[in-house]
């Protein structure tokens, strides 16, 4: 009885070591994964690395072959300015601010140059007479939405949001 004993307890201690090594092993292969994986999506942020490290997006942004604002980016333009606005009003600490508008521009994945140049457009149609067919466009997008760029206007002007400039 003892040799039958002895003959399966080296059997279940090599299966209980094979089973230990491959739960480590695959353990470290997932953990390898997901910090790659946080790594490509950006999803590592960290409040302390400013702006910067909070944004998803930090690609280039190359302006459209026509020049011509999108909905999109009017709609993100809006949305930040109405943040700066309530948050500034509201006394909100400049951190909580920056994460605020970061969550806005990686809920659409705009990046800080996107941003940059749409409000640079914004502001001119806000601004000017339309000089040229890109910025009469640009007027007439902004129509249902000037009442609510004016209400906000000081954001642009006082540049509140200059965390977002690059």
């Amino acid at each position: 009885m003892t040799e039958e004993r002895s003959r399966w307890g080296w059997k279940r201690w090599t299966f209980i070591l094979a089973v230990a090594a491959a739960v480590t092993v695959i353990s470290i292969r997932v953990v390898g994964f997901l910090e790659e994986a946080q790594m490509s999506l950006g999803l590592d942020r960290r409040t302390d690395a400013g702006m910067d490290g909070l944004l998803i997006n930090h690609q280039g942004f190359d302006p459209p072959a026509d020049s011509l604002l999108r909905p999109s980016q009017v709609h993100v333009a809006l949305r930040i300015a109405e943040a700066v606005d309530s948050l500034t009003a509201a006394g909100t600490k400049t951190s909580a601010m920056q994460s605020t508008l970061a969550d806005i521009m990686n809920e659409h994945m705009a990046s800080r140059a996107s941003y940059s140049w749409a409000r640079t457009q914004i502001v001119r149609a806000l601004s000017r007479r339309p000089a040229s067919h890109r910025d009469s466009v640009h007027v007439d997008m902004l129509r249902m939405t000037r009442p609510r760029f004016e209400k906000v206007r000081r954001v642009y002007r006082d540049t509140l949001d200059r965390s977002l400039l690059p």
